[in-house]
């Protein structure tokens, strides 16, 4: 089996959770272009500290830069008082209910949310 075709049943067998929606978030820029990362938390931290659920490694980051919380299938995002902030759809926001295919910008890096 290639890399290819394993990604693509695992990308697969996500769907069948019962009623609740794989959300993710995917990179969309950089050497990590292209890699998608499950929020399955009810919070889900981002940050350049390692002990975040999502460490994006650039001094643009803020050690714990952003909080996703999730409640069902919706989610909000909401700036730790980052130095840097954070951007949705190219306008900066403090928090924000995020909404499928929303483009997200953190330091250097761009998301983008799929739920």
């Amino acid at each position: 089996m290639t890399n290819r075709s394993k990604t693509l049943k695992r990308n697969k067998s996500r769907k069948g959770n019962g009623n609740r929606k794989q959300i993710c978030i995917k990179i969309t820029n950089g050497c990590f272009a292209g890699l998608e990362i499950p929020v399955e938390r009810k919070k889900t931290t981002i940050g350049s500290d390692i002990n975040c659920n999502i460490c994006l490694d650039h001094n643009l980051v803020s050690g714990e830069h952003a909080l996703i919380t999730r409640s069902g299938d919706s989610c909000k995002i909401e700036d730790l008082n980052s130095k840097q902030g954070i951007f949705i759809n190219g306008k900066e926001v403090h928090n924000a209910r995020l909404k499928n295919r929303d483009r997200i910008s953190i330091g250097n890096f761009d998301l983008l949310f799929y739920c």
